[in-house]
């Protein structure tokens, strides 16, 4: 932890400095969510952040163990959530990332007045808080095979089950097109092989999506090394997320025209749509309609050029059918 926080403040200009800054200040503004409009940027890490529960949690339990006394060996039946009273601190920290998910997509509400974005707060990432909220009630009372186990995993059914529609609908649009071959999106970066990779990634997601069922087997590994497993399918789960993820946000951008190199012909200038508050010249009415009669016939000159290709290309095809006759 130390080495990372020494690699991303290094003000020496190596190592990628403006990227390493740039995540610094993002990540900055995970904690003043919204204070500020939500842009892409913040709401894709804040779903990065999403993926680093684990993570979070791992941080009490470095500090738990460094200060119980005979070291390690006394760590984990001390510091684990089994019967740990501390348990709403891990709480907090296992839902630390959803709470800023939620004052983003509330915040986006308020700029934006989209319904969906309430609706993203209540049932994925309020979901994901309950289901954190029973799992840690659930191993403070020794994690037996009781009725707590059982609202625990009601809880986590239900929020894997939105959360991976939201997934698949939403953030990927997998089904926006019809079946098939449309239903894997036709319009994609990433061709090759699109089918099987999609159909891969989708049902790899799914499976993933279920990862806190590691922690039902009675007999097997150890809470914590469950802990890391999930954790780990967790990152491989979020990196092919984010594959199609920025994929679906690029063809979006490219088909509403926020990113694009061409503009789609006919292209028309309305001068009302450039007026100031003042009223225009004379001068410069005619200015403006010698400018617009000028456009009107490169798009004319364009469509008779077509066409006459058309009309050439008519008798070489004559021609051949006649030879090969």
């Amino acid at each position: 932890m130390a080495f990372t926080l020494v690699f991303l403040l290094d003000p020496i200009p190596l190592f990628s400095k403006t990227s390493r800054y740039w995540l610094l200040r993002l990540s900055a503004r995970l904690l003043a969510s919204g204070t500020r409009r939500v842009e892409f940027a913040d709401f894709w890490l804040g779903d990065q952040f999403c993926s680093l529960v684990y993570t979070l949690t791992s941080m009490y339990f470095i500090a738990c163990a460094a200060t119980v006394d005979g070291g390690w060996t006394n760590a984990i039946p001390r510091c684990e959530t089994r019967n740990n009273r501390h348990w709403p601190l891990l709480f907090f920290l296992a839902s630390l990332p959803s709470i800023v998910r939620a004052v983003q997509c509330v915040r986006r509400w308020v700029d934006e007045g989209k319904r969906m974005h309430l609706v993203n707060v209540w049932g994925k990432y309020l979901s994901s808080m309950v289901m954190y909220l029973f799992y840690f009630w659930w191993r403070f009372h020794g994690a037996a095979r009781n009725g707590y186990m059982a609202v625990w995993m009601l809880s986590a059914t239900i929020a894997s089950l939105y959360t991976t529609y939201w997934d698949l609908v939403m953030d990927w649009s997998v089904f926006s097109q019809s079946w098939p071959p449309e239903w894997l999106k036709r319009e994609v970066i990433y061709r090759n092989h699109i089918w099987v990779r999609q159909s891969f990634f989708a049902i790899i997601n799914v499976i993933l999506r279920f990862a806190w069922t590691i922690y039902i087997p009675a007999r097997g590994p150890s809470a914590p090394l469950r802990g890391f497993i999930a954790g780990c399918l967790e990152a491989l789960r979020r990196v092919q997320w984010n594959m199609i993820r920025l994929e679906n946000e690029q063809v979006g951008n490219a088909d509403q025209f926020r990113v694009t190199r061409e503009v789609p012909l006919p292209y028309r200038f309305n001068p009302e749509d450039d007026s100031e508050d003042e009223p225009l010249s004379h001068d410069s009415k005619l200015r403006r309609r010698k400018q617009q009669r000028a456009r009107d016939s490169v798009v004319r000159l364009s469509g008779l050029q077509a066409m006459e290709e058309g009309d050439h290309s008519e008798p070489d095809g004559t021609e051949q059918h006649q030879a090969g006759s």
